[in-house]
C-alpha cells in the first residue's frame, strides 16, 4: 500500500476497497477490521505510514464533506443547465 489519500469505494462482506487519489487505476483491498476508525463509502482517508503486513490511516472527514458539498453544487448546475 502507497502512502497518501484514498477513497473508500465500497464495502462488501467485511472488505474495503480503497482507491489511490493519485491515479485510481491504483486499488487496494483491505480487511474492514484492520482499520483503527470506522469506515463509509466516499470517506477520504490518508494512509500515513505502511509496512507489508500493517498501515496507519486517519480519516478525513472534513475533506470528503468538502467533496460531497462540492458534488452536491455541479450535479445542482448541470440539472440547471438550459
Amino acid at each position: 500500500m502507497r502512502k497518501g489519500l484514498y477513497t473508500i469505494d465500497s464495502i462488501e462482506n467485511g472488505l474495503v476497497r480503497l482507491l489511490w487519489q493519485e491515479d485510481e487505476t491504483v486499488e487496494e483491498y483491505i480487511a474492514e477490521s484492520n482499520f483503527s476508525h470506522d469506515v463509509s463509502e466516499g470517506l477520504l482517508i490518508d494512509v500515513k505510514e505502511t509496512t507489508e503486513q500493517n498501515f496507519v490511516s486517519e480519516p478525513k472527514h472534513d475533506l470528503t464533506e468538502a467533496r460531497r458539498v462540492a458534488m452536491k453544487e455541479r450535479m445542482k448546475r448541470l440539472k440547471n443547465r438550459d
